[in-house]
This record gives C-alpha cells, structure tokens and sequence, in this order.
C-alpha cells in the first residue's frame, strides 16, 4: 500500500479491479446507492470489505455454517410435519 502525506490528510493509492455479481445484489446496491448510504458502488465495496477483514473471515464462515445446519434443521421439520 502507498501511502502520500499531504498536511493531515492522507492519501492511500487505489486500484482499479473488477468484478461479476448478481443482478439483484447490484439492484440492491444501487438502491443504497440511490438512499444515500453509499456514495458510489465502489464505496459500497470497500466497506463491505473492510467489515470482512475485521469480523474476521472465520467468523463469517462459521455463521454461514450455522445458516445452513438451521436451514437442514428446518427442512426436516417440515418433512416430518408433511408425513
């Protein structure tokens, strides 16, 4: 990461990539866009990244681990309620 000083503020040089998404992840988030909680897509992006890099991916992992034993749980409950 470069980094410039200029007074107090300090300037982190970006790089451009890009990347392939849902269509209705992006409809998604250019209505946050359109509500003012993002200001551009990419902003959107680089939040969402920095929250992964501090919650840990490890963590995220176990939740969606968690995600889906709830789901296996919840389709044999209804298994057995549709016997």
């Amino acid at each position: 990461m470069v980094e410039w000083k200029i007074g107090k503020v300090v300037r982190v040089a970006k790089i451009r990539v890009f990347v392939t998404i849902e269509f209705e992840l992006v409809e998604w988030m250019d209505d946050l866009i359109r509500r003012g909680v993002f200001h551009t897509r990419s902003h959107l992006m680089e939040q969402a990244l920095k929250h992964i890099k501090k919650e840990g991916v490890k963590n995220i992992l176990i939740e969606m681990l968690e995600e889906k034993e709830a789901e296996g749980k919840l389709k044999e409950i209804r298994m057995e309620r549709s016997k």
